[in-house]
């Protein structure tokens, strides 16, 4: 049986992710040579090449750099399940949560599971980054996230999903006295003459948008995009020039009455696939504290309603 050397192994899987020596090499902190030269040896051992060069791709494996890869994926899933279980042997209350979240779900994921769960759980610690849900995949897919919320998640054969439950329709939001305000129901063309602000590509709110473009032959152009559905917020608060934009209302939002929401009018089926998700990768071995927190989020509102 062939031995690998298991810095290897991890220069090898670095240029696996990142698909380019440079890259891999500002990511392990050493010489794009070093890297070239571990990658080299490794298939000197293994009397197979791990790598081909592609124009656009870049450093893409070979049917034996998939192989060497899946063995790689199984020992760290290994070597993680071991390090849980003495982790537990040792102190069943202490460790890391990676948490990757969509920004519309963090205020009622704070308030309504994390707080509580971090005030019974102290000596846990909670490493929460907020991204969009193609990301959040990502992470989870990548292992550099143990639970994911978003909403409407690509598919992908290595994610589980939890929990997933129909979103409440998509709306646009305005100031209360908006000139819109007292419609319940909007389509895309009564919005177009307003200054509005819409999420970046990355979000899948936005990407529904624009699939609604492209039926109603309609393009919307905002005067604000970005990546912080919260900072939307403020430019609909304080505009005064009837501002209109995309952004989730927190508990405190609907008490204080400061905003409307718009509900866009589409057909039924468009939005039928629209779903809130707790999602962990498949297989992917998670400790007591986690999974305590996986039950927890399952009864968060947004993953309990439907509509």
């Amino acid at each position: 049986m062939t031995l690998i050397n298991p810095q290897r192994l991890r220069f090898f899987n670095e240029v696996l992710e990142r698909r380019s020596i440079r890259t891999a090499a500002e990511a392990l902190n050493t010489a794009p040579s070093v890297v070239t030269r571990q990658i080299k040896k490794l298939e000197i051992e293994l009397a197979v090449p791990l790598f081909e060069r592609r124009h656009r791709r870049g450093m893409a494996p070979t049917e034996a750099g998939e192989t060497l890869a899946e063995y790689y994926r199984n020992n760290c899933e290994q070597r993680e399940q071991l390090d849980n279980h003495l982790r537990q042997i040792r102190d069943k209350e202490r460790g890391t949560i990676y948490l990757a979240v969509g920004e519309g779900y963090v205020t009622p994921f704070m308030d309504e599971i994390l707080n509580d769960f971090m005030q019974q759980h102290p000596k846990i610690t909670i490493n929460l980054r907020v991204n969009s849900s193609s990301d959040i995949v990502r992470e989870v897919r990548e292992d550099t996230a143990h639970i994911g919320l978003t909403w409407n998640p690509p598919i992908d054969p290595l994610i589980h999903r939890y929990a997933c439950r129909q979103r409440s329709p998509l709306s646009f939001v305005v100031r209360k006295g908006h000139p819109l305000a007292g419609k319940h129901k909007v389509a895309l063309s009564e919005v177009v003459d307003y200054p509005l602000g819409l999420p970046s590509t990355k979000f899948a709110t936005r990407r529904t948008i624009q699939h609604l473009e492209s039926l109603e032959k309609i393009q919307l152009k905002p005067t604000l995009t970005g990546n912080f559905l919260h900072g939307f917020r403020s430019f609909v608060r304080s505009s005064s020039n009837n501002a209109v934009s995309v952004f989730p209302l927190t508990r405190q939002d609907l008490q204080r009455g400061e905003f409307a929401e718009l509900e866009i009018e589409a057909e039924k089926s468009i939005l039928a696939s629209s779903e809130a998700c707790l999602i962990v990768r498949m297989g992917r071995p998670l400790s007591a504290a986690a999974e305590e927190l996986i039950k927890r989020t399952k009864k968060l509102s947004i993953l309990q309603s439907y509509n």
